[in-house]
């Protein structure tokens, strides 16, 4: 099954990264197991891929014509209108009073959640340790990309799907993503079949190192992450907290 580059490309889509061995992934990937990707590299991939940010951390547009579309706002417009046109022109103008008040709350409600978002992210979107140019650094999460080299520690909180090529006694919690407090995870390739909980040589955006040590290279970022594609859009605000906080 054939991969085009990322930097020709569209957003990585879901793979069996996990049934390739380390240097079939890195292959695909345009990757370096050792050097990771180059500035150059980086560069690219960001302008084809975009952010790296979880679904529940993308800013939402606070006023969306659809909010313009909903009953509760067209219906006493439509009836304000009509009781002017037949001059009744207190009860009209109290309808038409009536969407501009449903509007204020919504924005004043949509200002809270987006206030509440960048507290979550100055809280827990903690720098990410890569290895970039041969380098080893430290780079912003929304900043990864497809390529990029994680280095997994114990203690480090994984911002995208990555399949691991080096791995030594490493454990890893996914409680956050409905799954075990303690995984261990190896480098070698498993059945293609296989689901995703029992991917071992994955490590899944949101989940934390507990223990060991190893390397990683990302193979889906932002809203291609496997958390992003199977959180239902509709719940996403109520599950924001939970997931983030490790709940």
């Amino acid at each position: 099954m054939a991969l085009k580059s990322p930097e020709t490309s569209g957003p990585a889509q879901p793979f069996g990264w996990h049934a390739l061995d380390s240097a079939s992934v890195l292959d695909k990937l345009g990757s370096d197991g050792q050097r990771g990707l180059s500035a150059i590299q980086v560069r690219r991939r960001l302008r084809r891929y975009g952010a790296n940010l979880p679904a529940a951390l993308h800013a939402e547009q606070a006023l969306a014509w659809h909010n313009l579309n909903a009953p509760l706002l067209i219906l006493p417009v439509a009836v304000g209108l009509g009781l002017i046109l037949a001059h009744d022109w207190a009860g009209g103008v109290i309808l038409l009073i009536l969407p501009l008040l449903n509007l204020s709350i919504h924005l004043v409600l949509a200002q809270r959640c987006e206030k509440q978002r960048r507290r979550i992210c100055r809280r827990l979107l903690t720098d990410s340790p890569v290895v970039r140019d041969g380098e080893p650094n430290t780079v912003d999460p929304a900043q990864l990309v497809p390529g990029d080299l994680l280095v997994a520690n114990s203690g480090t909180r994984i911002w995208a799907d990555a399949r691991l090529i080096e791995a030594e006694d490493l454990r890893v919690d996914e409680t956050s993503l409905g799954g075990r407090s303690s995984v261990e995870k190896n480098t070698a390739p498993i059945a293609m079949e296989i689901d995703w909980p029992k991917q071992s040589s994955m490590i899944w955006c949101g989940a934390v190192i507990t223990a060991g040590r190893g390397r990683a290279v990302v193979v889906a970022t932002g809203p291609g992450t496997r958390w992003s594609r199977t959180l239902p859009s509709q719940t996403q605000a109520e599950a924001r907290p939970g997931w983030l906080l490790g709940a």
